[in-house]
């Protein structure tokens, strides 16, 4: 369940290397965080392997992201290496883990981790030796394999991989994203960022992404203030469906709407099951209502999402549905 957006489709492959390029603070740390959320709300085990942070703010984060605090003891494994890896070191880390048997698994701070083992992150035989001493052999044991690095300060000739030699993208064998803020996100507001596959081995994302730049996914974080403190509501779903290269059913969009209006708190499954119409279509539809923020989804267990109206939608006040409308399926 790490990283699924709002429409079931998984973005992060099991027992492969993944990864997430950002600027910094681009909340490309926000977004693997809260796809360890997802794995531990659903009843999985995360190691969070972090070369840049602080444990009390990755536990906060969780935390403000819906994971119960005993899961968080019992599920939860925070590592902050201060030291190069000696031989020794790194077998004691190998039985550990795998004893711990997480499903997934996330490196944070890649240049940094290589800087601290005396690597230079410019050199492709030193980014081979990364791989070997960390990455793929975490990869290859089972889990989800999560590695968040940066990207050059410039912008002109960045292309969709990290800093540092190439040899850090020839050893991405799942699926790299690069992470675009488009909303700050902070205390009381709501931040929105984009994904976009840089690469993906198996293909299964890119068959679902979007228009030339590749955009797979569109998430949002809301941070709302409660009695205990912050709450941080994240919704990940499928591109933005105003950019003209995306079917929107806006007849099925207002059933949907009408049906969770009158029925809050819904499962996907229960939605797809109160409404009427093929569930493909339906699927697309719900995800438009949640991307466009007519729909509120959030986790409630055991990779589930639960449903609740923000505001009405309806046709006749929708200026797009005309051009958007077509036929069969809506």
């Amino acid at each position: 369940v790490a990283l699924t957006r709002s429409d079931g489709v998984a973005l992060f492959y099991a027992g492969k290397t993944n990864a997430g390029y950002g600027e910094s603070e681009s909340m490309k740390s926000w977004i693997v965080q809260y796809a360890g959320a997802q794995t531990l709300v659903a009843g999985g085990r995360v190691v969070y392997v972090d070369f840049e942070a602080d444990g009390s703010q990755i536990y906060g984060r969780l935390r403000q992201m819906g994971v119960p605090a005993e899961v968080l003891r019992r599920n939860f494994r925070y590592v902050q290496p201060d030291e190069a890896f000696t031989p020794e070191q790194r077998d004691t880390f190998e039985r550990w883990l795998r004893e711990f048997q997480p499903d997934f698994v996330v490196i944070d701070g890649v240049t940094s981790a290589m800087t601290m083992n005396g690597l230079d992150m410019l050199s492709n035989a030193d980014a081979e030796k990364f791989d070997r001493l960390l990455p793929r052999w975490i990869a290859e044991s089972g889990p989800v394999l999560v590695l968040v690095d940066h990207v050059t300060k410039a912008k002109d000739g960045r292309g969709g991989y990290a800093l540092g030699a190439q040899h850090k993208r020839a050893a991405i064998t799942g699926a790299a994203y690069t992470v675009h803020k488009r909303q700050e996100f902070g205390r009381g507001r709501t931040g929105i960022v984009e994904l976009r596959v840089s690469k993906d081995r198996a293909g299964h994302v890119s068959g679902v992404a979007v228009g030339a730049t590749r955009r797979v996914a569109q998430i949002v974080f809301t941070s709302h203030g409660t009695a205990d403190g912050a709450a941080v509501t994240v919704a990940v779903n499928p591109p933005d469906f105003h950019e003209g290269d995306t079917f929107r059913p806006t007849a099925l969009m207002e059933r949907l709407s009408r049906w969770i209006e009158d029925n809050p708190d819904q499962s996907t499954n229960g939605i797809m099951m109160g409404v009427a119409g093929n569930r493909q279509a339906k699927g697309q539809a719900l995800a438009a209502l949640v991307a466009e923020r007519y729909v509120y989804a959030v986790a409630s267990g055991r990779g589930s999402k639960s449903h609740a109206s923000i505001r009405p939608y309806r046709q006749d006040g929708d200026a797009e549905a005309d051009a958007f409308a077509g036929t069969g399926s809506n």
